[in-house]
């Protein structure tokens, strides 16, 4: 059985960006539980883009920064593993297959690449 996983991306003003992460993050070989993208008080287009993708979005009324942002997200995931990448990451399709196999111990809690 493989683990859920929920991957989150907090976001602040990344209209620029955020719709060639997301395009990238539905391309991975694992299958996601969710994935959740937490606007943080974004005041150019980024909660529009984010709208017009299958995924949970949450939005803060102002920016309150990215640690919050992050705990946000966490808060709300229900994944046995939380995954994060940056608003302006395109991560390559087996990214997430990648780390998870790291995940062969009782010993490993987290993993982590550039």
């Amino acid at each position: 059985m493989k683990n859920r996983v929920s991957l989150y991306i907090p976001c602040f003003n990344a209209a620029q960006t955020i719709a060639s992460c997301l395009d990238a993050v539905l391309k991975q070989t694992y299958p996601l539980e969710e994935i959740i993208v937490v606007d943080d008080g974004s005041t150019d287009e980024s909660g529009r883009i984010v709208s017009r993708y299958p995924v949970k979005l949450l939005s803060h009324k102002g920016n309150r920064g990215l640690a919050c942002a992050r705990n946000t997200a966490i808060k709300n995931s229900n994944g046995d593993f939380i995954a994060s990448v940056d608003a302006d990451c395109c991560p390559r399709s087996n990214w997430l297959e990648h780390l998870l196999r790291r995940f062969d111990s009782a010993k490993i809690a987290g993993a982590g690449g550039r």
